[in-house]
């Protein structure tokens, strides 16, 4: 526990001054670098990371979309080379098991390509919605929520949890923690709401918030489930080493990839602020 204190609050100050220069190429430097070695996690996990041609398909593919995210104004043409990008990335990995003479088996590549599509797709996320219509205010949303979520959970679960969520996936997960997650997530986005309503001469929705921090909250968990699935299909503890009492990135991230996209459509279909 006490490493895994000491770790979150040097991660937290590290990350901090990236947040507040959110809108430079740090931030994006950042979100790249965190989205490679999410990509460099899951070939190890599968077991493809030994394979040069998967992986480096797999971090060009994941790289160029997460910088293309931000560099292009255009939503509607991000999408478009995102397809194309995609397109491109399954076509590579289905002729490199094909070509592999049973290798590199196509359930295996199947199974990469979807979770770094969701590793792309999710971290270029972030900055999209960094970069929407007051992003500057709402992508923090991402990172409390899922945080906020987890932190809500782990305490509830400790202090009331008798009724287990699903064991066969993450044994210490109760019914319990879930509510008290999804009760948390609500409050700190009443919260955050409170403190945009002070500074924004702006005409803050509570009830848009309340229905964020809902859905979200419930998005994080399934994040969070989904990770700790594939770990146990593996027979791995942790996806990494980068975060000491926490693991990789994607056990310290799988939150918050889990929130990016849900609160981009949440903002393309309610305005949090108008």
């Amino acid at each position: 526990m006490k490493t895994r204190i000491i770790t979150a609050i040097v991660a937290v100050a590290v990350f901090i001054p990236f947040l507040i220069f959110s809108d430079t190429h740090a931030f994006t430097a950042c979100i790249l670098i965190l989205s490679i070695i999410a990509a460099f996690e899951m070939l190890g996990c599968i077991g493809l990371r030994d394979n040069v041609l998967l992986s480096l398909a797999s971090y060009a593919y994941t790289g160029a979309a997460v910088i293309l995210s931000r560099l292009i104004k255009d939503t509607e043409i991000f999408l478009v080379y995102m397809m194309f990008a995609t397109v491109v990335y399954m076509f590579i990995l289905i002729a490199i098991s094909l070509f592999s003479r049973g290798k590199v088996q196509i359930d295996r590549v199947s199974e990469l390509f979807m979770m770094i599509f969701y590793i792309t797709v999710t971290f270029s996320c972030i900055l999209l919605v960094r970069d929407s219509s007051y992003g500057a205010y709402l992508y923090l949303i991402i990172f409390v929520a899922a945080w906020v979520t987890d932190s809500g959970a782990y305490f509830a679960g400790v202090a009331f949890g008798k009724h287990k969520l699903i064991p066969d996936v993450s044994p210490k997960k109760t019914v319990e923690g879930a509510i008290g997650g999804i009760v948390a997530c609500i409050i700190a986005m009443l919260i955050y709401a409170a403190v945009l309503d002070a500074l924004l001469d702006e005409d803050i929705k509570y009830f848009i918030f309340v229905i964020a921090g809902l859905m979200l909250s419930v998005v994080a968990m399934i994040g969070d489930l989904v990770m700790s699935l594939l770990k146990r299909k593996y027979g791995i503890k942790d996806y990494g080493i980068i975060f000491p009492g926490h693991g990789g990135v994607l056990d310290r991230f799988d939150s918050v990839i889990a929130c990016a996209p849900f609160l981009m459509l949440i903002i393309s279909v309610w305005a949090f602020v108008a």
